[in-house]
């Protein structure tokens, strides 16, 4: 099998679209469990502190956002063809969208972490660079290699 064809045969697998269902859809249940857990803290739960109010902002934007995208991705995904679904995705008015969707959780996680420990905060932050670097540049750089 020729690099074209296996690149071919990797965007054309359905799986793509199903996992973009999927990780909207988690985003979109952990941001309404927020909701859920505010309202079961009790209205004394540091509701006056603006940090927290920024974190309801955040957990708002990404509960619409995330359940928008997941309902666009279910309603637009093209199973039999995840290059043209790809070019879709990369072209379409809703880009903007789907990456608002997840920089507002990151968004809103990373205030909510910052709500109980400054530390904690300075930690996560850390550990994303970390993950973004490993993951995405040196998965990338090791795929670009292999082809």
């Amino acid at each position: 099998m020729t690099d074209e064809e296996l690149r071919h045969k990797k965007l054309s697998n359905k799986s793509f679209t199903e996992h973009q269902i999927w990780l909207y859809s988690v985003l979109t249940a952990v941001s309404m469990s927020f909701f859920l857990a505010l309202i079961g803290s009790g209205s004394n739960f540091l509701i006056g502190t603006f940090s927290v109010q920024v974190c309801i902002f955040l957990f708002t934007v990404s509960l619409i956002s995330n359940a928008t995208s997941t309902f666009i991705i279910a309603s637009h995904k093209d199973t039999t063809n995840g290059r043209e679904y790809i070019k879709w995705l990369n072209e379409s008015k809703y880009g903007k969208l789907f990456g608002i969707a997840i920089w507002s959780f990151v968004a809103s996680i990373l205030v909510l972490i910052f709500v109980f420990s400054i530390l904690s905060t300075i930690l996560f932050i850390a550990g994303i660079f970390i993950a973004v670097y490993y993951v995405v540049f040196k998965s990338y750089k090791e795929y670009i290699d292999g082809i």
